[in-house]
């Protein structure tokens, strides 16, 4: 059975822009393994906008066969208690991060990123580097 994967931003953007290990690592990846969560879509969204505000349709084939996440009440309540359980390391994460460990946790999926020291704040967390 193939792992269960949440994709971080970094892992998408590093692809994206043909990234040789990150292309390697998503080459890899079943259809069920290309989840990741729509703050990564806002992320991505920000980049392309601040390139051309006119890039819709570059976001769409960029994500096309990609199944998102949405923040739902119970990733929004799983954030939070994260935030008072890290207690002032909190500083060092942004609330997208934030967002994001939430939901691989809600998911029960492994957080795909090479910012393992970031994400390693979070309890719990199954976290594999893309990167080695």
């Amino acid at each position: 059975m193939p792992k269960r994967y949440l994709l971080d931003t970094d892992l998408l953007i590093a692809a994206f822009r043909v990234n040789r290990k990150a292309v390697s690592f998503m080459a890899g990846l079943t259809g069920d393994q290309l989840v990741c969560s729509t703050v990564t879509y806002i992320e991505v969204a920000a980049g392309e906008f601040r390139r051309d505000p006119r890039r819709d349709q570059t976001l769409r084939d960029m994500f096309q066969g990609f199944t998102l996440v949405p923040l739902s009440e119970e990733i929004a309540k799983r954030a939070g208690r994260e935030v008072v359980r890290i207690g002032s390391a909190v500083a060092k994460l942004r609330s997208g991060d934030l967002a994001i460990g939430a939901t691989a946790l809600v998911e029960r999926r492994t957080l795909v990123t090479r910012n393992v020291k970031h994400f390693a704040l979070i309890p719990g967390l199954k976290i594999e580097d893309w990167s080695e």
